[in-house]
């Protein structure tokens, strides 16, 4: 389980940056989302393939 469980930690992480700050480092809210999209996405597939 760690390989998901630090995957989710990243998530957590991810989701809990506000988007302005992300701004004022000039990066754009835009690719930000993508990312917490991809992470998602490789949460989900880390969940489902993980063995009982």
């Amino acid at each position: 389980m760690n390989g998901a469980t630090s995957l989710y930690d990243e998530v957590i992480i991810i989701n809990k940056i506000p988007p302005k700050k992300i701004d004022t480092k000039g990066v754009a809210t835009e690719e930000v989302a993508t990312k917490k999209v991809l992470l998602n996405k490789l949460l989900t597939t880390q969940l489902l393939n993980e063995p009982e």
